[in-house]
């Protein structure tokens, strides 16, 4: 049986070997490096490594930017927050008063702010002083009824009169937020640094404008995408319209026809937006595969460790490495 990356290999040696505007993307570096060793392999000789990026690298051919390091964002962004923050009738001063304080915290929103990005959120909206909860419904009068409810479940203990410090340090933080975003980004664009959300929601509104130029090449072949976030989700839709998208999905069928399996809740909008190049249908591999059971009784969680090694050893040497998998009980 062969591998997910050894199928996608060779079909794509097939139909796309003698391609020159051709590139394979792929979700990280690690992926991108095995496939090359498969690809050479297949075509027994080194090739086709130029054509072959991890995402952030395409990305950066669509928008050249300079991805700042964690410690620099941390930097910028506690300019940002020492800004809006650092005021004596303020209760979030402390956070503000030196980088070493505000360390912990600013990991934490440089974390957030990444994720409101890559989901293309409004963080005005998000952000919203929902306390008064008569206006909910109407501020969020577009999302769905549940949604709603959870939002209005959060911040029906912001409704009372008394607060206690911790809920009024937060409710000041929250409603702030916007701000510190503002001004986190408008020092960014001066430097022409950012970060990856940031990237993918720039990339997005050069969609939304009709300015993204794709043309550095006529296919993009994406490789072994699973959970996708909003944004990634609107490039890939873009390019297909476009007629230069190719996608290669790692799936089965036992995850993709059982609407129970929750393991297969990505994967099968992924397989309905966008269709697999490799199979018109998801193969069965996981049921008719024949399987290598092999059972241990350990005590002691160092005994599972020396099992561990010398089970994956074992599998290494027997060149089985990307088709095991090992699970560890532990009681």
């Amino acid at each position: 049986m062969k591998t997910f990356l050894e199928e996608c290999a060779l079909d794509i040696l097939e139909k796309y070997d003698e391609a020159s505007s051709v590139c394979v993307v792929f979700p990280n570096k690690r992926t991108m490096i095995h496939f090359r060793k498969i690809y050479a392999a297949q075509k027994k000789q080194v090739s086709f490594a130029k054509s072959l990026y991890p995402i952030e690298k395409i990305l950066h051919t669509f928008l050249p930017e300079n991805q700042g390091g964690e410690l620099f964002l941390l930097a910028e962004l506690y300019k940002a927050f020492r800004e809006v923050f650092y005021k004596d009738e303020l209760k979030n001063r402390y956070t503000a008063q030196d980088f070493n304080t505000f360390f912990d915290t600013g990991r934490r929103l440089l974390a957030d702010f990444n994720e409101i990005d890559n989901y293309l959120v409004d963080i005005n909206q998000l952000c919203h002083n929902c306390a008064d909860l008569n206006e909910l419904d109407a501020f969020y009068a577009d999302l769905e009824p549940k949604t709603v409810e959870i939002i209005r479940s959060f911040w029906s203990n912001f409704s009372t009169e008394k607060l206690s410090q911790e809920k009024l340090r937060f409710y000041e933080l929250w409603v702030r937020l916007p701000e510190v975003y503002k001004i986190f980004n408008n020092n960014l664009d001066k430097l022409n640094c950012s970060y990856q959300g940031r990237h993918y929601r720039k990339i997005c509104q050069l969609i939304d404008q009709g300015n993204l130029n794709t043309n550095k090449f006529q296919t993009y072949i994406f490789v072994g995408f699973n959970v996708l976030n909003k944004a990634e989700r609107k490039i890939f839709k873009h390019l297909k319209q476009a007629g230069k998208a190719k996608f290669y999905w790692d799936s089965d069928d036992y995850y993709i026809s059982d609407k129970t399996q929750e393991a297969g809740l990505f994967m099968r909008k992924n397989l309905k937006d966008f269709a697999d190049e490799l199979y018109s249908k998801p193969p069965q591999n996981l049921i008719s595969t024949e399987k290598d059971v092999e059972c241990n009784q350990k005590l002691f969680i160092i005994c599972w460790k020396n099992l561990l090694k010398s089970l994956i050893f074992k599998r290494v040497k027997q060149q089985l490495y990307y088709r095991t998998n090992i699970f560890c009980f532990l009681f």
